[in-house]
Order: structure tokens, then C-alpha cells, then sequence
């Protein structure tokens, strides 16, 4: 079995003297896949790796342990360099760096991710002798690359890149300080597709030093993004994603400059996918008339599959006409993206608007979004539209 075992999930309890992930390393040796939990501290069940060979097999490997440090993980990364997927739950800041340093053959990374991570589309094994055993290999040599992108850049000619392409982390209940994630983030900027992570904010001090140790920073190939928008790391943030021409979902949390927001996303070509959530009071101001209180039974909270040939939009009577300046600048990208589609190009198909003063005014612009299929509305407590399906 120790041959032919090449996928492994397995929980073990808290006895210190358990099997260890070197002990089924060394064993093992054709394992592609292992997910190992256990109830105590990873460096409990580590064991030794100072005797074990190489794992050139091992692709995809889960922890879940109740602390995960760099330390724990050094030694493992070194001995299976061949990691493409990870995936850490219980991991504290000090893996970030370990893996920026060990991992070289790493794509995604799961930070104590409260995301559904992907799986790896894996490649064709290749086949080697080691000792008489024919084991499987997944690992390229220093001449080639794992993950190939076509890529035309100055700093590399001949276009092919190997490096991150996901990081998961948790959606807002731990932040990530921004100062222990960025190193991993820049040394892969040329390759990373799909970053979900809530990073912490920064003192202005900090963040123009930050600026200044990591130069040129722009995610080029970032096609799915989430943020939490903290007050001074909005403005770095959106400046990342206003170069990439192939984003096609945005999701952002914690907005403190929705007008800031919805001008990146002017000059930028349309998403596929956008959410906008808890817009901070001090950025849309309430309106005058506006009624105070619980909402009624006009508040609009639900997820609509929004067709235009089938839904009919009826506003009700209402004085709520007019926008500040914060509103205006979301009504143009709308109208903007509404154009598009009647043109019979790309424009937005999803959007969802959580906890935030949006307007009837916005919604009717939406449904004029020819290639829009679905509206998610959640905690809108002042619209008054009534949506109604045949």
C-alpha cells in the first residue's frame, strides 16, 4: 500500500505520540494528496525530516492543527518542494514569510481561508527511478516552469512565468497585517489571478514607506479580487487593480470612497461580477427625507434572477431624487455598463448591494443592464422598488 497510496485524509487525535507527517512521508512516497488535522499544535506531530528524502510526488497538502507556525513548516516545504496547492487552518503570520522563501513551486494558498479553495488542474505525471522504485513526479527542474502564462513583459522576454496564482484567506473575522502578506503578494504580482483577503489598515506613514519598498506594484493579471476597503489602504488598493485589463470580479467591503471606487472601475473594461458592501455612513449621507426607523414592507432583500424580458420594474411614489456626488459617480459606471450591453458587448452579469442607502433610481439603471442575470440586494432598508417576475 505504501506503493500505490497516492491520496490521504486523516484526523488524528491529540496523543502527542501519534503518527507524524514525516513518518508518512517517508513511507509513503507516491502521495499526491495528503489532508492531515490534528487536535494539538502542528510541531506535536511534525516529527523528524532529517533523514527523509526528497517527495517529488506530493502536489496538495491540507493542515488543520490548532497552531501552525513558519517554523513547523520550514523543514516540510524543503523536503516536498513540489507543493502547488496549500491550504493552512490554525497558521499564524509567521507561515507568510516561510512560504515566500521555501515554497517556489506554489499556485494556491489558503490562509485559515473561510472561502471554498479550488483544486489543482493537474498536469501529466512524469515518471522516475530513485533506489529501484518508480515513483511519480510532479515537480519541474530549474529549467522549466510549472504554471505557464503567456505574458509579454520587459522583465522576462520570453514570457512564461511561474509563481502564486491564488490566495485565500478569511472573508472580514481576522485581518491579515498587511506588512507580514505584501512581500508574499509582490514577489508574485506577475502571476497572481485571484486574491480574497482581508488586510489590515495602516498608519500614512506606513503606508508611503510601503510604497516605497515595493515599487511598481500593479496586479496585471487579477481577475477576481476581494477587499476590505480600510480608510488609508483604499486608495493602494484600488491604485493595484486600475492597470489590469482582465478583472472580472470585484468584491469590496468596508468602502470608505465609493466615488474613488466607481471611478477605477470607469477606467477599467466592465467586470462580470461586482458586490459592494457596508458603504460607511460618512460616504452617502442619508437623505433628508428619508424615514427613520425599522424598514417596511417595500425593503428589498433577496437574491432576483433579473431577465429584461422578464421583469417589469414599478417605482413607487417617492421623493428620494436626488444623489450626492457619491451616487452620481455609481449611476454613470451603471449607465455606462448599460450602454455596453445594448451594443452587444461584455458587460456585467451579477451585483450584489449589501447594507447600504442605495436608491430606487439606481435600481431602475440596472435593469437596463441588457446582459445582467442577477441582483443581490441584502439590508437595503429605504428602497422603495417592487420588483415583479411574470
Amino acid at each position: 500500500m505504501n506503493v500505490s497510496l497516492t491520496y490521504l485524509n486523516l484526523n488524528i487525535s491529540t496523543n502527542k505520540e501519534s503518527i507524524t507527517l514525516a513518518n508518512i512521508i517517508q513511507l509513503c512516497r507516491n502521495l499526491t494528496h495528503i489532508r492531515f488535522s490534528n487536535g494539538t499544535a502542528l510541531r506535536d506531530v511534525v516529527g523528524d525530516f532529517t533523514h527523509t528524502e526528497q517527495q517529488n510526488a506530493l502536489i496538495d497538502l491540507e493542515l488543520e492543527s490548532a497552531f501552525i507556525t513558519g517554523r513547523d513548516i520550514r523543514i516540510l516545504l524543503q523536503k516536498c518542494q513540489c507543493i502547488r496547492r496549500l491550504i493552512m487552518l490554525g497558521c499564524n503570520t509567521s507561515v507568510l514569510k516561510t512560504i515566500n522563501i521555501y515554497a517556489s513551486n506554489l499556485e494556491i494558498l489558503g490562509y485559515n481561508p473561510s472561502f471554498a479553495v479550488p483544486k489543482l488542474n493537474e498536469k501529466k505525471k512524469n515518471r522516475e527511478k530513485i533506489n529501484g522504485a518508480e515513483l511519480y513526479s510532479y515537480c519541474t527542474d530549474k529549467n522549466s516552469i510549472t504554471n505557464e502564462i503567456t505574458h509579454h513583459d520587459a522583465r522576462n522576454p520570453s514570457g512564461k512565468r511561474k509563481g502564486l496564482r491564488m490566495i485565500y484567506s478569511n472573508d472580514g473575522a481576522t485581518c491579515i497585517p498587511i506588512l507580514s502578506i505584501f512581500p508574499l503578494i509582490y514577489n508574485n504580482r506577475d502571476t497572481l489571478e485571484i486574491i480574497y483577503a482581508t488586510l489590515s489598515d495602516l498608519p500614512q506613514d506606513q503606508i508611503h514607506q510601503l510604497i516605497t519598498n515595493y515599487p511598481d506594484f500593479q496586479l496585471t493579471r487579477a481577475t477576481h479580487v476581494a477587499f476590505w476597503l480600510f480608510s488609508s489602504i483604499q486608495s493602494l488598493l484600488l491604485q493595484y487593480i486600475r492597470y489590469s485589463t482582465v478583472l472580472r470580479q470585484l468584491h469590496v467591503t468596508n468602502v470608505h470612497n465609493l466615488e474613488a471606487l466607481t471611478q477605477i472601475l470607469m477606467e477599467i473594461p466592465p467586470l462580470c461580477e461586482l458586490s459592494i458592501s457596508h458603504v460607511h455612513q460618512n460616504d452617502i449621507n442619508s437623505y433628508n427625507n428619508y424615514h427613520t426607523g425599522r424598514a417596511d414592507e417595500n425593503d428589498i432583500d433577496g437574491t432576483i434572477d433579473v431577465r429584461p424580458e422578464r421583469v417589469r420594474i414599478t417605482p413607487m411614489t417617492t421623493n428620494n431624487d436626488t444623489e450626492n456626488n457619491h451616487l452620481t459617480s455609481l449611476i454613470r459606471l451603471f449607465e455606462k455598463y448599460g450602454e455596453i450591453s445594448k451594443m452587444g458587448f461584455f458587460s456585467l452579469e451579477s451585483i450584489k448591494l449589501r447594507h447600504w442607502d442605495v436608491t430606487d433610481r439606481i435600481l431602475i439603471i440596472l435593469a437596463d443592464i441588457k446582459t445582467l442575470r442577477t441582483i443581490t440586494l441584502e439590508g437595503l432598508l429605504y428602497v422603495t422598488i417592487q420588483f415583479k417576475a411574470y
